[in-house]
């Protein structure tokens, strides 16, 4: 099946690349954790479409398609500071975020900022493409495309893999595994660092 148009998205495309993200995310081994049911989808759309909005577009850098995103961050962006919490926490509680959420989300929060590299370099925070579109290659365009601008910076680009069964895409695509991020032993769940060099 032919690949539909890549583009940037833009401001507009917030709500629909949130929605993307949400479904892509609802069977995922880490966030299936973080976020329980009732309500995971609502949740994961929430927290989606606020980083998009604060964090991603922009001053960061989303291609998407119909049915596929990939939210980059690009190196330089600045840390964002109490009133972005203060944001998040408020449209997430709008999702009806339970505390037990909360603080399972804080739990994979610190790890993951504890295993993130300090060398500059892009970060692919996000890449999800709908359930039913799986397989077609969706993924594997928008990597491309966004990995050209990634190249042209001749900078490095790291990810957490959040399910082991998109490692092999992302090797593909020159990426290699750092090291496991431990989110909660008991329940082995994890995500895997990876790390592309620059080119």
């Amino acid at each position: 099946m032919a690949v539909t148009e890549i583009r940037l998205a833009a401001a507009g495309d917030v709500s629909t690349v949130g929605q993307v993200f949400g479904l892509g995310f609802e069977d995922d081994p880490v966030l299936s954790w973080v976020f329980r049911d009732p309500g995971r989808l609502t949740k994961l759309t929430a927290m989606f479409t606020f980083l998009l909005e604060d964090d991603f577009v922009p001053p960061g850098t989303t291609w998407m398609t119909d049915a596929a995103g990939a939210a980059w961050r690009p190196p330089g962006t600045p840390e964002r500071g109490d009133a972005h919490l203060d944001r998040f926490f408020t449209a997430m509680t709008g999702a009806a975020t339970t505390g037990e959420d909360f603080q399972r989300l804080a739990v994979m929060g610190q790890a993951v900022e504890a295993a993130h590299p300090v060398e500059p370099h892009w970060y692919l925070g996000v890449l999800a493409t709908l359930p039913d579109r799986r397989g077609q290659g969706l993924g594997s365009a928008l990597l491309g495309a966004s990995l050209d601008t990634v190249d042209a910076t001749h900078h490095p680009a790291y990810l957490e893999s959040s399910n082991p069964r998109n490692i092999s895409l992302y090797e593909r695509h020159g990426f290699e595994v750092t090291g496991r991020i431990h989110i909660d032993t008991s329940e082995d769940v994890f995500m895997t660092a990876m790390w592309r060099a620059a080119r």
